[in-house]
């Protein structure tokens, strides 16, 4: 009689552990290739065995079960099986795999692609007076910027659809990374078109970031993350403008005119010298 009823029960709780399966509760992530079979069964068995039988509540967290020819096992967040396991809640302060990683990547790297495309603009009035550069060869380095990321814009849309947005994102940041770092070697009206042509790479980083996060949101919530990202991607450019422009020149045209200063005084005093000798 005892055996008989723990058998009902155990049936009862794997019904509701099912039912709760269906309602797609909370869950959380595991690589599903990470887990063997019997591992992934004697889970189940343990998760049936947390749900209360008669209010259907969990001990723990309540985990999300991933579609079978997904590679992960569980989510953090509700999931749409439907539309390939794309999450249909946003949670900014998870950093969990894949959908809120991917969410918080995606607008990261676009800030740091906006911060290198838009650091040598505050400091263009500098470059004009010390290369003896006129306003043309500004305005023409300007389109240059620009016509790169058109340029590359057109091109990462079909790159991303064969690669995916994070190797695209990648390779962004790398190429426009090595223009900027050269910046300061710049000395002629040709090497500053140069340098800002592939600098502009950088702004094709929105069309990666775009794709990465509608690739892992739904429909009824992919127009809010994909305006997140971008609103704290395009920050980029803002705070390029006042770190660059109101923070680190001005710090380092200081130190310039100090040595500056020194080194000439120095002359000064070594003229005066050599003019006491004779």
């Amino acid at each position: 009689m005892e055996s008989t009823s723990r058998l009902q029960v155990n049936d009862q709780s794997s019904e509701n552990c099912q039912d709760i399966e269906r309602g797609n509760l909370r869950r959380r992530h595991f690589p599903r290739n990470s887990i063997s079979s019997s591992r992934r069964t004697a889970d189940r068995d343990s998760f049936a065995s947390s749900v209360s039988v008669g209010s259907y509540d969990l001990a723990s967290e309540n985990p999300y079960q991933a579609s079978e020819n997904s590679k992960f096992y569980r989510y953090t967040l509700r999931v749409d099986r439907s539309q390939h396991d794309k999450a249909i809640e946003i949670n900014c302060r998870s950093f969990e795999r894949p959908h809120m990683r991917a969410f918080h990547a995606s607008w990261f790297s676009f800030f740091v692609a906006f911060f290198m495309w838009f650091s040598i603009t505050p400091l263009l009035s500098e470059i004009q007076d010390s290369l003896e550069l006129s306003k043309e060869d500004i305005w023409t380095s300007s389109l240059c910027g620009t016509a790169g990321t058109i340029v590359m814009r057109i091109l990462m849309g079909p790159a991303c659809d064969k690669f995916g947005a994070r190797i695209c994102m990648v390779f962004i940041l790398i190429v426009a990374a090595v223009p900027t770092g050269l910046t300061g070697l710049v000395n002629t009206s040709n090497g500053l078109l140069i340098v800002r042509t592939f600098t502009g790479i950088a702004g094709s980083s929105f069309v990666a970031c775009q794709y990465w996060t509608s690739s892992m949101f739904t429909r009824e919530v992919a127009g809010t993350a994909n305006a997140l990202v971008a609103g704290w991607g395009n920050l980029g450019g803002g705070v390029a403008n006042l770190v660059i422009g109101s923070a680190l020149f001005p710090l380092f045209e200081l130190m310039f005119e100090d040595n500056e200063n020194t080194k000439s005084s120095d002359n000064n005093d070594f003229a005066g010298l050599q003019a006491l000798k004779r």
